[in-house]
């Protein structure tokens, strides 16, 4: 794959070191993807298949740096392209080039990074806390977010769709971890999401890679000098006379939790942390308590829903006090930004080749480019309401979208029914624009009492993620590659046995969709990576124990 022909006299068969913690085949494949777009060609193999010469002593090298000959990957590099390899590659370590008279091995700037969080690199259990850090440096960990991309992945697919660099669109961004990847690898990224408590925290982890430490730890010591001010006049347990003290949790959580006095303590905590907000005057400050705060209402208030369609949901209450946790996390925010001070002076972070990242509030099914701007797309879309039992989005992050002033709890009701991925968003059960597959899975819903309050809800999401691969087409560029990261399929289970009665392929109904005369979508399908995920915790339905498995959807815009 090569987007412009390499000049053979520009390439040299080179070494790519796999960072050691990388063990299955299915990181692998996001391996040889990343190599085929940093080094803009597909001859990136293992050891044991490369079939041409290499120098002995590249070769040695190699081994010196490896964990074992499974970790290398040789392949032809574009001589010099050290730079490239060294801000964006995220699943190699090191890269080699030369011969026995020089050998130059460069390291790859994110191996630093992941250390800076305290992740070793080294084979780790896949629920391991070290293996989870990884995930987690510079301003990734800025705020709880479920369900998100991890950085190497972010990194890789955006290597493979930018192979000659340009601007990368993630139209469901979520918390952002796409546009500090490419903010970190030098590249121009474009990000949206119709939820503004997203677009709030993106742009405060991109735009924290910039800010001075010093900015978020006047932030964290006024918020500790407010807060004993308020106890210190009786406010912990009292009235208050701040403008915020008519805060209330939303009315559909609150009557759900118990004891009366866990309500109030929760509430008047959230008032106090919206009064230390509101007495501080510094506006790049208040960003870093606003998003510690939302923060430490998802740690406190955690919902999950039922996966029946009804709208019923379960709280999960956190043992600790939401002001310490505020407090805790404004102090790591703080420690983020202090190790990122050290990665600067270390030579392996400049503000001068950072990339740039433009997030903004708005809706994949219309979103606000010109035709044929984009040069590629990442993304994930939401999970199938119908089966994974993701019910709802803005009604989950209510607690925070109420706090912080973004929506009330009116809106966000409102809102809930139009979103794409929502269960309570609705559609006609039969459409032309719906594939065959998916036009026979509403039917077989709709006669069962359990499933009929889905039935319509997947109806709208497959038109509107159709709508949504138009609008993305519409804006990439022709040539222009759109990866999706989508479940690899969904499975429906009998209410009784949990015995599987119906599976549904993610990448064979987009494949469908987009082959659909009637839905004139330009794409190509170009492939299908299956990758199978380690879950990084315990907390998922029963009927989906074990690893989970998501799908790269390739195609390109034609």
């Amino acid at each position: 794959m090569s987007s412009t022909p390499i000049d053979q006299a520009g390439i040299a068969p080179s070494i790519l070191i796999l960072k050691e913690d990388i063990e299955t085949s299915d990181d692998l494949k996001l391996a040889l993807l990343e190599a085929r777009g940093i080094s803009g060609n597909d001859t990136f193999t293992s050891l044991k298949e490369w079939n041409q010469a290499i120098d002995p002593a590249l070769l040695a090298e190699g081994q010196k740096l490896a964990r074992d000959n499974d970790h290398i990957l040789v392949g032809l590099f574009p001589r010099g392209g050290g730079e490239a390899f060294q801000k964006r590659a995220g699943f190699y370590s090191h890269l080699l080039q030369g011969d026995t008279q020089a050998i130059s091995v460069t390291e790859a700037f994110q191996t630093y990074y992941e250390r800076s969080a305290g992740a070793t690199g080294l084979k780790a259990t896949s629920l391991s806390g070290l293996n989870r850090k990884k995930n987690e440096y510079l301003t990734h960990s800025f705020h709880k977010y479920k369900a998100k991309f991890f950085p190497r992945m972010a990194r890789a697919l955006t290597n493979y769709v930018l192979p000659d660099g340009g601007r990368v669109l993630d139209p469901f961004m979520g918390s952002g971890t796409l546009g500090v990847e490419a903010t970190l690898m030098g590249v121009q990224a474009e990000g949206i999401d119709v939820d503004p408590l997203s677009v709030e925290m993106a742009k405060l982890k991109v735009d924290a890679i910039r800010i001075p430490a010093s900015e978020a730890r006047k932030a964290y010591e006024h918020f500790l000098v407010a807060v004993s001010a308020n106890q210190q006049q009786g406010l912990l347990w009292g009235e208050s006379s701040e403008p915020n003290s008519a805060y209330e949790l939303p009315e559909f959580i609150r009557k759900k939790i118990t004891p009366e006095a866990l309500r109030d303590e929760i509430e008047e905590d959230t008032r106090i942390a919206l009064s230390a907000l509101s007495s501080y005057s510094d506006e790049e400050g208040r960003r870093f308590l606003r998003i510690a705060l939302s923060h430490a209402l998802a740690t406190k208030v955690g919902l999950r829903w039922m996966g029946t369609g009804d709208n019923r949901f379960a709280l999960s209450m956190g043992v600790r006090r939401l002001i310490r946790v505020m407090s805790n996390h404004l102090s790591k925010m703080v420690a983020a930004l202090e190790q990122r001070d050290l990665l600067i002076s270390g030579g392996f972070l400049n503000f001068s080749e950072l990339g740039s990242a433009n997030i903004q509030r708005g809706d994949v099914r219309m979103l606000p480019y010109q035709d044929n701007s984009i040069d590629g797309i990442v993304t994930s879309p939401p999970y199938l309401p119908a089966s994974s039992g993701r019910e709802t989005y803005l009604r989950s992050r209510a607690c925070s979208l109420t706090a912080l002033g973004l929506m009330s709890e009116a809106e966000i009701m409102v809102r809930e029914t139009e979103m794409v991925g929502s269960i309570i968003r609705t559609a006609p059960a039969r459409s032309s624009g719906l594939p065959q597959s998916i036009s026979e899975l509403v039917e077989w819903m709709e006669p069962q009492r359990a499933r009929k309050p889905k039935a319509l809800a997947t109806s709208a999401y497959f038109l509107d993620i159709a709508q949504s691969l138009r609008e993305m087409a519409r804006v990439t560029k022709p040539g222009g590659k759109i990866a999706l990261v989508v479940s690899s399929e969904h499975v429906f289970y009998d209410l009784l046995t949990r015995e599987i009665v119906r599976r549904v392929s993610m990448p064979e109904a987009i494949s469908e969709i987009i082959s659909e005369p009637h839905n004139e979508i330009p794409l190509k399908l170009d492939n299908v990576v299956k990758i199978q995920l380690p879950k990084m915790d315990y907390v998922a339905r029963p009927a989906s124990k074990g690893d989970y498995a998501e799908a790269v959807v390739i195609a390109t815009k034609v």
